[in-house]
């Protein structure tokens, strides 16, 4: 696993940002002349001036990473659910989950603080799944259904089964006894549906 950057200070995200917990966005906060430095051409008023008129007010971190917001603080990318948490909390956790799934809904009642297991466990379904439920496909040398569930990189086998039914039933079943969170295989629209 690669380092993360450290992330800024909670008093220096909320100099630059404000966020509002009901919309889950940011928005970039006006700057003060001391945001910024001199150019011969440019005094730090002009700059402040300038930066204000283009961004104070408007909505921060809106770009995707095709899963998560993104956005630059200082020169650096973060993703928006991380930057949030520090702003709410003061501190930032290894793992932050997205309860329903979505992870450009970054309403602090949508975020948890979570570890890399109960993150896997509430995953989405993988868009190469084609059975439409997680852990149960067609296994054509029997002409049955296969059920199986992957605990910490390890495929646990739930049997062969007549219909896709009874297959979906042991997944289910194996999926509650195993502690997974509800929203696990649901495809994106369920997950926001929830």
């Amino acid at each position: 696993m690669r380092a993360r950057r450290t992330m800024p200070s909670r008093g220096r995200l909320l100099h630059l940002l404000d966020y509002d917990p009901v919309s889950g966005k940011l928005l970039w906060r006006p700057r003060l002349p001391e945001d910024f430095s001199a150019s011969p051409k440019r005094s730090a008023s002009h700059k402040c001036a300038n930066w204000n008129s283009k961004n104070a007010g408007r909505e921060a971190f809106t770009a995707s990473n095709g899963r998560y917001l993104v956005g630059a603080v200082d020169g650096n990318l973060f993703l928006a659910h991380r930057i949030i948490w520090v702003m709410v909390h003061g501190y930032a956790p290894d793992v932050i989950d997205h309860i329903n799934g979505d992870g450009t809904d970054n309403r602090i009642a949508n975020l948890r603080e979570a570890d890399f297991i109960s993150n896997a466990r509430n995953s989405a379904r993988s868009s190469s799944n084609t059975s439409g439920v997680t852990g149960v496909s067609w296994h054509k040398e029997t002409r049955k259904w296969r059920a199986y569930l992957t605990i910490n990189a390890s495929q646990i086998y739930l049997g062969l089964f007549e219909s896709k039914g009874e297959a979906i039933h042991a997944r289910i079943s194996a999926q509650e006894d195993h502690g997974f969170h509800p929203n696990h295989g649901r495809g994106p629209k369920e997950r926001n549906a929830a």
